[in-house]
């Protein structure tokens, strides 16, 4: 009978373990050291994680991941670090789409060729970054963001 009772309490225990683990996020180093916890603030050289499990937070340089997971913990911590390059097409792209608007609005052009102009940038961009993202240049989520940016 107290056997019983281990093995449940031995079961319940391992459940809420897992239970705490899944709240932490894994990130590897380049040293392929694992690092647990949760992204609390990104800068542009560090990032502040915290741990569920043993309440303390703590700061390391980002420059200890390698580019895949210093995107990710950027991206959960509120910013992307898309590259200078992909951000100046998307840039020049959303200003391409606001001199046709300009130009319909001056009656330069009509709204047809504008709202064509837009729809052509916009597709081209999306396969871009499309690209981009296959290239893993940039995340899935990262080419949301930057496809809203167009308009």
């Amino acid at each position: 009978m107290v056997y019983i009772y281990r093995v449940v309490a031995l079961c319940f225990a391992m459940f809420f373990a897992s239970v705490a683990m899944a709240e932490n996020n894994t990130y590897t180093n380049h040293a392929g050291n694992v690092v647990v916890g949760n992204v609390v603030s990104v800068t542009k050289t560090n990032v502040t994680f915290t741990n569920t499990l043993e309440g303390v937070e703590f700061s390391v340089p980002l420059s200890i991941f390698p580019k895949n997971e210093q995107r990710r913990i950027s991206a959960e911590g509120g910013q992307a670090l898309v590259p200078q390059r992909i951000k100046n097409i998307v840039a020049a792209s959303k200003k391409q789409i606001e001199r046709s608007q300009g130009r319909a609005n001056m009656g330069l052009c009509s709204e047809e060729e504008s709202h064509t102009v837009k729809t052509n940038t916009y597709n081209s961009v999306k396969i871009f970054l499309q690209k981009s993202v296959e290239k893993g240049e940039i995340t899935p989520n990262e080419k949301r963001i930057l496809l809203k940016e167009l308009f």
